[in-house]
């Protein structure tokens, strides 16, 4: 969630024209663990969250070019063509398209795709620093190895 607000503010008016931006994250560890029980008995959203709470430290995601039929890590962190979920526990694979391609729309993906692991190709300073601030592993692969590889190699890739 994002709360913009002005810190010259005095007494209704505006003294300057400068804003800050103030980003509250909130991670997954954050959210209380609830039982189905909880669920039917509350009616809680927070549910559906939780039962995402298991599998988030083994989701790795990775920015992907896309060519017919075939994907491969993207050299490229604003100009891929999206992000590619990997379970590998659960053995599913969910492709998130990057639309824009811009830096801040593939950082803004990659946070909403919550998780913890992420392998790109290149990465600038200043997105580096942002998805870092929001706890995700960045490492660096090869373009040359399958994405399969790269999800199975993981923790032997150099950090970003």
């Amino acid at each position: 969630m994002r709360y913009a607000f002005n810190p010259d503010h005095q007494g209704g008016r505006a003294a300057g024209s400068s804003e800050c931006l103030i980003e509250v994250k909130v991670r997954a560890t954050d959210v209380p663990y609830l039982t189905a029980r909880d669920y039917r008995s509350r009616r809680s959203t927070m549910a559906s969250a939780a039962s995402l709470l298991p599998d988030r430290p083994h989701r790795v995601g990775i920015l992907v070019a896309r060519s017919q039929r075939r994907m491969m890590l993207s050299p490229f962190f604003s100009k891929c063509d999206g992000l590619l979920v990997v379970d590998p526990g659960a053995r599913t694979r969910v492709f998130r398209a990057n639309a824009k391609r811009t830096g801040l729309s593939t950082c803004d993906l990659v946070l909403s795709s919550g998780i913890a692991k992420l392998v790109c190709g290149f990465i600038a300073r200043p997105d580096l620093d942002r998805l870092s601030t929001a706890g995700i592993d960045v490492r660096i692969g090869s373009c040359a190895r399958t994405v399969d590889a790269l999800v199975r190699g993981f923790d032997a890739l150099p950090a970003a």
